[in-house]
């Protein structure tokens, strides 16, 4: 005799036959693929370690997500440098992470970087929505 489509296994849970995933229809590797594409990932931009607070206040909002913290310390403070230099650093920088890391979204926590950045920012359509977090 069959064991019914939905017998539990070994382990008590229920399972589609045939469906390692339990879930009619889909195949592991698909069922594998909206999982990991349901976290966003997130990249968190400062000039330092300031924006820690605005991390943990995101992270809060969104703990399923997958994170990145990038704090630009090699350039602190950012209100030291002129507004061409600190443009000229931070586009390279940015338009770098968003290659590797493909972010969903990006909080800037970074009042400074954000106001001389934002016309830049705008005029080249970002790859990612942008949030600026007034601390």
């Amino acid at each position: 005799m069959r064991p019914p489509a939905s017998a539990p296994s070994k382990d008590g849970a229920s399972r589609a036959r045939g469906h390692p995933s339990g879930v009619a229809g889909r195949s592991f590797f698909a069922y594998q693929m909206c999982a990991v594409a349901a976290a966003p990932t997130i990249l968190v931009f400062d000039s330092g370690l300031g924006g820690l607070t605005v991390f943990r206040e995101v992270l809060k909002a969104r703990p399923d997500a997958r994170y990145l913290y990038v704090a630009d310390d090699a350039f602190f403070p950012y209100g030291g440098h002129g507004e061409a230099e600190l443009v000229a650093r931070v586009v390279a920088l940015m338009g770098e992470l968003i290659e590797t890391h493909r972010p969903d979204l990006i909080v800037i926590a970074c009042n400074t970087a954000l106001v001389n950045l934002f016309t830049c920012w705008v005029d080249a359509g970002p790859a990612a929505p942008l949030i600026h977090a007034n601390e």
